[in-house]
């Protein structure tokens, strides 16, 4: 992760969906370091892109449909677009590398104490005490090798989630399974972070979390600056 990402402490994110041929769906999102919210949602009609630059403004944007029904509004061509397989390959990635740090450091404190051990009580007294820690390997999330947003309501039902929402128009059903399936997502990613924040002794005591992955976030960073 880069300092840049780590300083970012708030995101908007939009899931838009174009597969409604003359309209546009919109679900917001808003992520801090503590929630994720879905904060707003819209149906637009073609014509309507100044309203639909004011939503997007400063979001990072996930589409739902086709590419060429996206092209047939220009705005969003201007927005800072995401893949949800990016956020998936980063939180595998760190977990991986929380899990490999933890083994080494673990593996470490074994070799050490065993050398500590071997040596003759009358001379150990004499060095830095040695101590087996026993550490409980850290608990992170079972992520997914892919999602497919397309059929949010198929995922979640997998994941043994609500499917639906009664009452839900059906113009905005697909862009708020997204959007809802997104925010487990996203609160996976944090008590994940929360998980190796807590691991101090693997990632650092300078270690902070971030509220998104990197890959994410630095797209933000790149747009405000």
């Amino acid at each position: 992760m880069t300092a840049d990402s780590r300083e970012i402490g708030f995101a908007g994110i939009a899931v838009v969906d174009f597969k409604l041929g003359d309209k546009i769906a919109i679900e917001a999102i808003s992520v801090t370091q503590d929630s994720c919210d879905l904060s707003g949602a819209w149906l637009f009609k073609i014509g309507e892109e100044e309203k639909l630059s004011t939503i997007l403004e400063n979001k990072l944007v996930i589409v739902l449909g086709e590419e060429n029904a996206a092209r047939s509004w220009p705005v969003i061509q201007a927005t800072s677009r995401v893949a949800i397989n990016d956020f998936l390959t980063e939180a595998r990635e760190e977990v991986l590398t929380a899990l490999s740090l933890f083994q080494e450091f673990n593996a470490k404190n074994l070799q050490e104490y065993d050398a500590y051990m071997k040596i003759k009580p009358t001379e150990r007294k004499l060095l830095p005490k040695v101590t087996k820690k026993n550490l409980v390997e850290p608990n992170f999330s079972s992520w997914p090798d892919s999602i497919d947003l397309e059929i949010s309501k198929q995922e979640l039902e997998r994941l043994g989630k609500l499917s639906s929402i009664k009452g839900t128009p059906d113009d905005m059903k697909r862009v708020l399974a997204a959007s809802r399936l997104l925010q487990i997502l996203i609160y996976m990613w944090k008590n994940d972070e929360v998980e190796r924040l807590n691991r101090q002794y693997v990632i650092g005591s300078d270690a902070k979390s971030t509220i998104l992955p990197a890959i994410w976030l630095e797209k933000l960073f790149t747009k405000a600056i």
